[in-house]
């Protein structure tokens, strides 16, 4: 949990944000924050297409995380993507909430 009650989310966010999504909503964190978050929420943004994950020590303070949708191939060998499936598995150890889309979801 966040700071006094507040709840805290993280997006592992897993493609690069389309001209588009910058042009039109500032990028998918706020297009995410928006469909999915609530007033007084901290939510969290990391890259793990570029190596950007959570602190292990950290993902208690956690009340959920959302892994976005991705060009890239769930079923592939990058580091990145081993990396984000063992966070994955540590999170359900953790009985954590997560919400995968599209590419997040086959994870």
């Amino acid at each position: 949990m966040g700071i006094e009650g507040e709840k805290r989310y993280a997006l592992l966010l897993a493609c690069n944000d389309s001209e588009y999504v910058k042009e039109v909503y500032g990028g998918y964190f706020n297009v995410f924050v928006a469909a999915f978050g609530e007033e007084g929420e901290r939510w969290d943004l990391f890259r793990v297409f570029e190596g950007d994950f959570p602190d292990m020590d950290e993902l208690q303070n956690y009340d959920g995380f959302i892994v976005s949708g991705s060009p890239y191939d769930a079923y592939a060998n990058d580091s990145w993507i081993l990396k984000l499936c063992f966070l994955l598995k540590t999170l359900d150890v953790m009985r954590k909430q997560v919400l995968g889309i599209c590419f997040g979801h086959q994870l």
